[in-house]
């Protein structure tokens, strides 16, 4: 909103191939969490906003490089 300070929340999935230990760095405002479900981690965190601000997060992994071999 341009007009008024606001509290929202970020819930975002990260890629399957991502775990715990591919994680090097985050914003110090999210927490990484694992859907037991899904069998997927996600990143989530709430953010208060003044009127008309945005907020970009980041969430740091290492380099992951899968290869499929055809038989």
């Amino acid at each position: 909103s341009t007009l008024i300070k606001q509290t929202t929340e970020v819930k975002y999935y990260l890629p399957k191939e991502v775990k715990k230990q591919s994680i090097l760095d985050m914003d110090k405002e999210l927490t990484l969490k694992l859907d037991e479900q899904k069998g997927q981690y996600y990143v989530i965190g709430e953010f208060e906003l003044d009127p008309g601000e945005s907020k970009t997060v980041q969430v740091r992994t290492s380099c992951l490089l899968y290869t499929s071999r055809c038989v």
